[in-house]
Parts: structure tokens; sequence; C-alpha cells
């Protein structure tokens, strides 16, 4: 599939993947005794298999011509959205991430 087919079918990859990634970032806003706290569950975005989820993912859209083939790739993009736009990068994990793919590492 080109660019120009994603762009024609409306296909938004990024999109689909943040929409998919913060539903694992649990904020609960609680009201108890008149004040409100706030609560945030993390996930746990280290460890090895199955991250956000994936394997889940990709079997519901790998029939699709711009997801087939490119598991990991997704799971980078997904990486990626969590650590720069949904929960910061203040360990600088995003670095130790992708060095272990020499393919993508910058």
């Amino acid at each position: 599939m080109t660019i120009q087919q994603i762009i024609n079918n409306n296909v938004n990859i990024a999109m689909a993947a943040e929409w998919h990634v913060n539903n694992f970032y649990n904020l609960d806003i609680v009201k108890a005794n008149g004040e409100f706290k706030v609560s945030v569950t993390k996930y746990n975005h280290k460890k090895k298999t199955n991250l956000f989820n994936i394997n889940t993912y990709y079997s519901q859209y790998s029939h699709k011509p711009f997801i087939k083939g490119k598991k990991k790739q997704l799971e980078i993009l997904m990486m990626y959205i969590w650590l720069h736009n949904i929960v910061g990068d203040d360990e600088q994990y995003w670095d130790e991430y992708i060095s272990q793919f020499k393919e993508y590492d910058l």
C-alpha cells in the first residue's frame, strides 16, 4: 500500500495507536470527605512481552495492508506515543528502548 492509498482511505495510524495506548493510562479522580483526590495507575511500559497488548491489537488489524507485517513498527510507534505524548520520558527510556532495534537506532 502506498502513502497515497493510506491518505485516500483516511487512515491515521498514529491517531489509532494513540487512542489504543491511552487506554493504558488510568487517571482516577475521586471525591472523598469533600476533597478531590487524584490517583494514577501506572502501566509497566518496560515489560518485555506483549507491550500495550500488541498481540491482540495486531491480530485485529493485521489483515489491513498498511499494518500487515509491521507489528514491531506498530509497537515502536506506541512506545514513542506513550513516552512523548502521555507519560513523559523523564527517565530517558526511549534511547534504551530503541537501541534494542539496530535497524531503527538513531
